[in-house]
């Protein structure tokens, strides 16, 4: 009888450790997936530089390397609002700032 109590008390730990488990794990995620979203205003520059591109200074002071948008916004000089998805899965020749896939942008 003392080891049906045992071993249910075991099912029991097992089974709340696993759920608490899956619980970080979902949380942590979460996290991660809001963490890769940046919402900025910046000023659009043109580098010339490994062949020239357009990027974004953020006013932050951080380096944006935008890999979607649209060419109406690449006038150097240009103040813009943006919300981006940060792309550490991609790499860019570029090698200058942070590689981002615009989700929304517009004239600041």
């Amino acid at each position: 009888m003392r080891w049906k109590i045992w071993a249910l008390a075991l099912v029991i730990v097992t089974g709340l450790s696993s759920a608490v488990a899956a619980y970080e794990t979902i949380v942590t995620y979460e996290m991660k997936k809001k963490e890769n979203i940046v919402t900025e205003t910046g000023t659009v520059a043109f580098l010339n530089f490994e062949g020239g591109f357009f990027g974004i200074i953020g006013d932050n002071g951080k380096h944006y390397d935008p890999i979607n948008w649209n060419s109406e916004f690449k006038i150097d000089g240009l103040r813009v609002h943006f919300t981006a998805k940060i792309r550490p899965d991609l790499l860019s020749f570029h090698m200058w700032g942070t590689i981002v896939e615009i989700l929304t942008i517009q004239p600041a």
